[in-house]
């Protein structure tokens, strides 16, 4: 069974499917088969079946009908309230969501969750309710995705210890609950809750990131202890809910006591237990009816479209809302938020600007998405080719919906989540102009990090400024020499503005004496070699000035402290990029995202392997603008602007990363080389 749930968290359905029906017969063969758990790997080898490729609509029902019969078995071997029993009938409840028998699969997905509640059993909880919410287009559908989530939430705290392929399992069922709750409360314009959920997210992956380390040092709770409110429209069924809950756990206990009393040989058990049981069997019953039933319809929701203009939005779901209703104050004049939402068939783009917010929907699929991102990222480092037209092509996908907005912004701030991570917004183009020619823009760091609580109430530090750098050539990473002078270039420019720094070149540059930085100063700034390792983040590493690798998980242990930081410069390759995803398929955030959530205000950092030469340009002209006072992002935008203006021809040098990147010299542009988005495009700004 362990193997084949390990084919299955891989998508390999025909091996897991073999692999499921070998063991079917091997179990059969035994004795007694039924004790042997035959039941439990013929509903996991009829769940692998219902994954085929083109099954038909009869061959589904009959399946659906198979994994009923199979959860009666069950129920009949261990009992109508056992745990086994009620993920038997979620098995069926899916498959008749797919038939489709929506009302058997509510019947069955609402017994389940009766099931779990009276077992305290809380992912069994959590998947019934997640389920019960896809079955409910009325007003349910928000209240029990949030029981789902907060569920999950309880749930988190046990799931560590788990095998890798229930993890995997976890991981799954977490991402689709969250999404789906997200989806419905924007299908219903409450956009505030939404970003509730996607903050509560980005939470999570903090604390998974950090693997248990003491958070409580950068000021934060641990994320699994929070918890979605009912307020409102939901507050009458959380009340209904938390009665029937507590009906469900005296029954269980009661059978329980009776169980146990049977089982010591104690007068009239016998009778006390047929009692206790039939109470068990009403109150599911009672709770079975109340969840099965369809709920009142939702008020109309608009079909919300490019075009759409809130003189078409129903009264009661307004396309456009003012932001008082959502968790944002109102945003400074000229500045445009978007929140990007990927699902897999699905868009969804929160625009927010001055005290209003709109939510467009979009159909886009995922995968198609995410290759036309790779093709841009491709033609992006490669400055023999143009990019233009793949950039149009994602400018008109993902900026054209909102161009009303765009036209009227002074500045641009993202939030992204998913594949969108990859992408390097700043250069789209409008088919005359970059954006990053039109605006500045800053990145959240993901799905709504609205700020980071630590890094607001951290006191302010001296202006001060750290630089280190790695320039020497180890084991297969080569010599860096343009960082030497990338790090006299901004100690000038500091010089030059009164702001103490100092430098700590090759040997110098220790986790030691980066870790009294990261404490000390305001600045922080870093030039090396960062090599990402997609799936591990014990594999991905800072290269140290003496030779040692800093590890990303080492990285998030509480003696690197970046609360109170100002800005922290990653003058490396890929350190904005995710570092992919582990086995339970669980995404590593980026160190940028990781510096960002652990406290630094602003981080600069990058999207693919960067130049050595131009590198160090542009990072000059960055600090020389944040020296003329300007913002940030203003100040990344024109150093950017500076290198798009370049004429100087030179080759793409030596990347801070792997290996050297090697661009045939018939392939170089042979003048405005640096205007090719590959030397200035790969650096975003990640902050608020």
């Amino acid at each position: 069974m362990l193997r084949a749930q390990a084919l299955l968290a891989l998508g390999r359905y025909e091996q897991a499917e073999s692999t499921l029906a070998e063991l079917a017969q091997r179990v059969a063969a035994l004795p007694d088969p039924m004790a042997n758990g035959q039941t439990e790997v013929d509903l996991a080898l009829n769940a692998v079946r219902a994954e085929r490729v083109g099954i038909n609509a009869q061959a589904l029902s009959e399946l659906a009908e198979r994994v009923g019969v199979l959860a009666q078995q069950l129920a009949g071997q261990r009992g109508l309230s056992h745990p086994t029993y009620a993920n038997a009938l979620l098995d069926a409840a899916a498959l008749n969501a797919r038939v489709p028998d929506l009302a058997l699969a509510r019947q069955q997905s609402a017994r389940a969750m009766a099931i779990g509640l009276a077992n305290r059993a809380t992912l069994l909880q959590a998947r019934a309710a997640a389920q019960l919410s896809v079955l409910d287009d009325g007003n349910q559908a928000v209240f029990l995705g949030k029981q789902a989530v907060n569920a999950l939430q309880l749930a988190r705290e046990n799931i560590t210890g788990l095998p890798v392929e229930q993890q995997h399992s976890f991981v799954q069922l977490k991402q689709v609950a969250y999404q789906q709750l997200v989806d419905r409360l924007l299908d219903r314009r409450r956009i505030g809750e939404a970003e509730s959920v996607l903050a509560m997210v980005e939470e999570n992956e903090f604390h998974d990131l950090v693997r248990g380390a003491d958070t409580s040092a950068d000021g934060r709770q641990d994320a699994r202890i929070a918890r979605l409110g009912f307020d409102g429209v939901d507050q009458s069924a959380q009340q209904q809910f938390t009665a029937r809950t507590h009906a469900l756990e005296q029954a269980a206990q009661a059978l329980a006591k009776a169980r146990e009393q049977q089982a010591q040989g104690s007068a009239g058990s016998a009778a006390e237990l047929a009692t206790a049981q039939a109470d068990m069997l009403r109150v599911l019953d009672e709770a079975t009816a109340a969840w099965s039933a369809p709920s009142a319809a939702a008020s109309p929701i608009p079909a919300t479209s490019p075009t759409a203009s809130s003189s078409t939005a129903s009264a009661a779901v307004p396309d456009v809302v003012p932001l008082t209703t959502v968790t944002r104050a109102a945003l400074p004049v000229g500045r445009l938020q978007l929140t990007y939402l990927v699902s897999e068939r699905r868009l969804r783009i929160v625009v927010q600007h001055d005290n209003v917010a709109r939510v467009v929907t979009l159909e886009v699929n995922e995968a198609a998405l995410a290759r036309e991102i790779a093709t841009l990222r491709r033609l992006a480092q490669d400055p023999g080719k143009d990019p233009r037209p793949q950039a149009q092509r994602l400018y008109n996908q993902l900026l054209a919906p909102v161009a009303q907005e765009l036209a009227q912004a002074r500045s641009l701030n993202l939030s992204l989540n998913g594949v969108l991570r990859y992408l390097p917004f700043a250069m789209l183009h409008d088919g005359r102009h970059w954006l990053v020619e039109r605006l500045p823009l800053q990145v959240a760091g993901g799905a709504d990090s609205n700020d980071v609580p630590t890094a607001i109430n951290a006191p302010t530090r001296t202006h001060s400024v750290a630089l280190f750098g790695q320039s020497q050539a180890t084991d297969d990473l080569p010599a860096l020499p343009y960082v030497a002078r990338e790090l006299q270039a901004v100690s000038a420019t500091e010089r030059a503005g009164h702001i103490p720094s100092q430098t700590f070149l090759d040997a110098s540059f220790t986790a030691a004496t980066l870790e009294q930085a990261l404490q000390r100063d305001s600045m922080v700034h870093i030039a090396s070699h960062f090599v990402l390792r997609s799936g591990r983040d014990d594999g991905s590493y800072l290269l140290l000035g003496n030779g040692q690798r800093l590890s990303l998980a080492e990285l998030a242990q509480p003696r690197f402290r970046f609360t109170g930081l100002d800005l922290l410069t990653l003058s490396a390759c890929e350190t904005a990029v995710p570092a992919g995803v582990d086995a339970t398929g669980r995404e590593l955030a980026s160190l940028a995202w990781l510096a960002r959530e652990r406290g630094a205000r602003n981080v600069l950092a990058s999207l693919w392997r960067v130049s050595d030469r131009s590198t160090a340009t542009l990072m000059t002209d960055f600090y020389q603008a944040l020296g003329r006072g300007v913002s940030k992002p203003e100040a990344l935008r024109q150093a950017q602007l500076r290198q798009i203006a370049s004429a100087t021809a030179t080759g793409a040098g030596r990347a801070r990363g792997l290996k050297p990147i090697d661009v045939p010299a018939s392939a170089i542009m042979p003048a405005g080389t640096h205007s090719h988005p590959f030397y200035w495009a790969g650096f975003t700004m990640l902050g608020n």
